[in-house]
C-alpha cells in the first residue's frame, strides 16, 4: 500500500518520516497472540482472524531539549471513515512518548480494520499527527502535521 515511501514531514524541532504501510491479514495461532492483539487494542473479545494495517514511521527530535511526541492523532479514509488516537481500534507506539535531544526513534500505529474501513476500498488514507510539547516546560513545540497517502491494492 501506498505509492509515496519514505516521505519525510518536518514540524518544528521535528520530522516524521512515513516509511510504508501496510494491510495485513492476521490468524493468531496461541493464546498469547490474541491476549496481546486485545490488550494492543483494548478489547474485551476479538476473533482469532482479524485484518489490520500497520503504519511504520521514523520519528526525529532535532533540538538539544526532549520532547514529548504527540503520536497519530487521527486516520480519514476517501471513503470517510476516520479513527482517532483514542479509539479502541488504533494503538501507537510513538503516542505521548519521550523523545531524547537529537535522538530517532521507529514508531509503529497498528489499525484494527473492519468493513467500514475496507468495505469501499478506500484509494488513500491521510493521517494527522497531534501536537508536540517540550518535556521539561510541556510547551507546543510543534502543531502537528498532516501526510495524504495514495493506496495501491495488491493481488
Amino acid at each position: 500500500m501506498g505509492v509515496k515511501p519514505n516521505t519525510t514531514i518536518k514540524n518544528g524541532p521535528l520530522s516524521i518520516k512515513f516509511k510504508h504501510a501496510e494491510v495485513d491479514k492476521i490468524h493468531a495461532n496461541t493464546e498469547e497472540q490474541l491476549d496481546q492483539a486485545l490488550t494492543s487494542f483494548n478489547k474485551d473479545s476479538m476473533s482469532k482472524d482479524y485484518t489490520r494495517m500497520k503504519i511504520e514511521y521514523t520519528v526525529t527530535n532535532h533540538s538539544a531539549k526532549p520532547v514529548d511526541f504527540g503520536g497519530i492523532k487521527q486516520i480519514i479514509f476517501s471513503n470517510g471513515y476516520q479513527i482517532n488516537y483514542d479509539d479502541d481500534a488504533m494503538a501507537d507506539t510513538g503516542s505521548t512518548e519521550e523523545l531524547a535531544p537529537n535522538a530517532k526513534r521507529v514508531e509503529y500505529d497498528l489499525v484494527l480494520l473492519s468493513k467500514s474501513t475496507t468495505t469501499l476500498t478506500p484509494k488513500s488514507i491521510k493521517i494527522i499527527t497531534d501536537e508536540s510539547d517540550d518535556s521539561k516546560s510541556l510547551d507546543s513545540v510543534s502543531d502537528g502535521s498532516s501526510f495524504s497517502e495514495s493506496i495501491s491494492y495488491q493481488a
